[in-house]
Order: C-alpha cells, then structure tokens, then sequence
C-alpha cells in the first residue's frame, strides 16, 4: 500500500494527506534527526513504468535537488527510491495554491499580482537562462505560496533541457495555458511557450479569468480561439 510505511530514511510519514495525483499522495513529514516539518510525494512506481514516466520523473527530481537553488522553486531535499515507491521529500508549502486563490478571490489586486508576477518571472529567467530547462507546463495549479505567500514554482515533470535555437515537438502542457504553437505541432522554442503560459497566469490574476476559452469545453473550439 502506498504510504504504509511510518517511517523512510530520517523521515517520519504523519498520516494526513495533503493532496492526491494520479501516481499517489503528498503527506505531511518530520525530519526526525532535525525536526524540520517536509512534505512527502509517496508515488507508486508499478503505475509509473506501465505509463512509461518513471525515467522522466528521476530527471525532474535530479533536476530539482541538484540544479535549482531559488527561492520561487520549491525545495526538494532529499529522494528516496524503494521497491515498491518513489518518495520525494519537498519544501512544506503550506499557502495553498494561486488556483485556489484566485477562485476564492475572483481577481487579485494589482499590487499582488505585480509581486507575484515578479517571483514568477524571477524564477523562470533562473530557470531557463541559468540551468538552459524549459518547465512546459506553467499554470495557477503549479504555483504554491509558502507561509509569507510568496509564489514557488512546482512540478518540473514535463520540463526539457534547451538551448537557444533548440526546437522542441512534444505537445505538452494544460491546454488553457499552451502556445499556439504548441498546438500548430510545427516545433517550437520552450522558452518562449514558458513566457506564452507566464502571459496567461498573469491575466488570470488580474481579471479571475482565462482570455481563451470555451464554455461548452470544446477543446477544437478552444485551439482555434488560441491560434
């Protein structure tokens, strides 16, 4: 059973769980050497190799433990492979999500929403001039806040490695958030779609809506609004 463990490495598992995905849970864990409060993703590897993503998810957490080192990206501190999971041990971000926020909100002030933008903007020129990697998948759902709502970038599972003039072809990302050329499937650079996403971020903060999208949930209609 995922999660069944009390305990992994120095970590203790505490029971309650934070958020579920497709490939497993997040719980809140302690440092029992240090008494540092972490979160824990808990992923069932079984699942992850029938869907042919584990070796993409061992570069997302290589990435995040070894490259980044900013405070707009969360934290991962430590990684632990078993037979049966994978247990990634994060930063606990305890602020909720932008999603959440903005729906409880409706819009955001434009005073957060410049702070906010700037934490964003921040990281992604970290990310993409500093480690040349592309995140592909920026929306409101992969930005948390930590306890002084500031903004973290999380979730580098469908990042890429890039280089100026480097062409990408893999159609990825949330289809409300993706560049148009992203979905024309010519190729295209993964800096400038990561601006496209950032660009929509940003307008959802400031209206508590989506500049393109379809209320009969037409993903047709809704391509070619975008394109």
């Amino acid at each position: 059973m995922i999660g069944g463990n009390k305990h992994i490495g120095n970590y203790r598992i505490l029971d309650n769980v934070m958020g579920e995905g497709a490939f497993g849970k997040v719980k809140k864990g302690i440092n029992v050497l240090t008494g540092q409060k972490v979160a824990i993703k808990i992923l069932g590897k079984k699942l992850i190799k029938e869907e042919g993503l584990y070796d993409k998810m061992k570069r997302e957490i290589r990435i995040l433990k070894n490259q980044f080192m900013h405070p707009n990206i969360v934290k991962v501190y430590d990684f632990i492979d078993t037979k049966a999971d994978l247990y990634i041990i994060c930063e606990l971000l305890t602020g909720g999500e932008l999603f959440d926020y903005i729906t409880e909100k409706d819009k955001i002030s434009e005073a957060d929403c410049r702070k906010w933008f700037i934490q964003l903007i921040s990281a992604l020129d970290y990310v993409q001039t500093s480690n040349g990697i592309t995140h592909r998948d920026l929306k409101p759902e992969n930005l948390l806040f930590d306890d002084r709502m500031n903004l973290k970038i999380i979730d580098f599972g469908l990042c890429n490695h890039t280089k100026d003039g480097t062409t990408l072809f893999t159609g990825c990302g949330s289809p409300n958030y993706a560049a148009p050329e992203i979905l024309m499937q010519c190729g295209y650079d993964g800096t400038q779609v990561d601006v496209w996403s950032s660009g929509i971020v940003l307008y959802a903060m400031a209206t508590g809506k989506l500049p393109f999208d379809d209320e009969f949930e037409n993903t047709a209609a809704l391509f070619t609004k975008i394109k």
